[in-house]
């Protein structure tokens, strides 16, 4: 797992991972336990205001961004295209025609 992925988690799942693949705490007391689980939360949640800080960061999650907006709207031109009725120059929710509302939204 990248930092962009873990920040994606967030604080809490990502914690939850991290006590899912450890191993049992045997032998602490209720109260270990429960300090052991916030302290791990919390070590998670620095860790990831410290990935978000890093300069490599923004840039990396920037690609990703891309990636996810490229792939939402390839599988939207898909889903228009398999919907009778639409055809190009027809009009959108907004009123703009198709190929207008198309461009506005390309990434």
């Amino acid at each position: 797992m990248d930092d962009v992925q873990a920040v994606r988690l967030g604080h809490r799942d990502l914690a939850r991972r991290l006590r899912a693949a450890a191993p049992a705490p045997d032998g602490l007391s209720t109260d270990s336990v429960l300090y052991l689980e916030t302290l791990t939360e919390w070590a998670c949640l620095h860790i990831l205001e410290f990935f978000t800080r890093r300069s490599t960061f923004v840039a990396r999650s920037l690609v990703e961004q891309t990636r996810a907006q490229a792939e939402l709207l390839a599988k939207t031109d898909e889903l228009i295209r398999r919907t009778p009725g639409r055809t190009r120059g027809t009009r959108s929710s907004s009123g703009a025609t198709w190929p207008t509302w198309r461009r506005s939204t390309a990434v």
